[in-house]
C-alpha cells in the first residue's frame, strides 16, 4: 500500500514550475519577448518592433508638417481636382499671398446641385474623362493634399485660355501633393478653414496607405 508523504520536489522541477508560470504571467501582460523565446523569435520580434517605432516617428513627422488648414469644393469639381483632372479652381476672390505655394487639404462640401454637376460633367466629357454618379461621389470629406502655385490670374491670360476649367472671375492654378487612400469625414466651411484636430489625427495613416 502507498503512503501519502509530503511533495517532494527537486531543483530542476521548481525552476521549471517557477520559470512557466512566470513566463505565462509574462506573455499575459504583454511583456514584449514570449519567455523562453529562441534567438531567431527575438530576432523577429526587435525587428517588428524598430519597424513600428519607424513608422511611428514618421508618423510623428508628418503630423508636424501637415497643413492646418482646408478649402471646401462642390464634390464634382473637387472629385475634379483630387483625380489631377482639374488645373484651376475657380473664386470670385483673390488668393491670398500667404497662400500661395502653402499646402492645403482639399475638402469635399456637403452637397452639389445637378445645375454644377452637368457643367463639371460636361467638361469632363470634353476631356475623354468619366465623371462618377452624383451620389457616388465623397462628400464632407477631406479628399487630398493641395496648394496654389502661383498668383491668381483671369481667364484673359494665355495661360488659362487653352484651359476649359478657368471661368473665372478669379483662376487659382492648383496641383495636387497626395491624393488620400480614403476620404476622412469632416464637415467644412466657408474660406479658408481650420480642420479640427481630431480629423488631422487621422490623416498620416491615409497617407501612409497611399504610400
Amino acid at each position: 500500500m502507498r503512503r501519502n508523504g509530503p511533495n517532494i520536489s527537486t531543483p530542476e522541477s521548481r525552476t521549471k514550475e517557477k520559470g512557466a508560470g512566470f513566463g505565462d504571467l509574462w506573455e499575459a501582460l504583454g511583456g514584449g519577448i514570449p519567455w523562453r523565446s529562441s534567438s531567431e523569435e527575438i530576432d523577429v520580434y526587435h525587428r517588428a518592433e524598430t519597424a513600428r517605432l519607424l513608422r511611428h516617428r514618421k508618423e510623428r513627422a508628418m503630423s508636424d508638417s501637415l497643413p492646418t488648414h482646408a478649402i471646401s469644393v462642390r464634390p464634382s469639381w473637387a472629385w475634379a481636382i483630387a483625380t489631377g483632372h482639374k488645373l484651376f479652381e475657380n473664386r470670385t476672390w483673390r488668393l491670398p499671398t500667404s497662400r500661395i505655394a502653402t499646402p492645403v487639404y482639399l475638402h469635399a462640401s456637403a452637397r452639389d446641385t445637378p445645375e454644377s454637376y452637368a457643367d463639371c460633367a460636361a467638361i469632363c466629357q470634353s476631356l475623354g474623362v468619366s465623371l462618377p454618379a452624383l451620389d457616388s461621389l465623397p462628400s464632407s470629406a477631406l479628399l487630398a493634399l493641395i496648394e496654389f502655385p502661383s498668383r491668381c490670374t483671369t481667364p484673359r491670360a494665355a495661360v488659362c485660355r487653352s484651359s476649359p476649367w478657368a471661368s473665372g472671375p478669379r483662376c487659382w492654378p492648383v496641383r495636387v501633393i497626395s491624393a488620400l487612400s480614403t476620404p476622412i469625414p469632416c464637415r467644412g466651411a466657408l474660406g479658408f478653414w481650420r480642420v479640427p484636430d481630431d480629423v488631422q489625427s487621422a490623416v498620416p495613416r491615409s497617407l501612409r496607405e497611399v504610400a
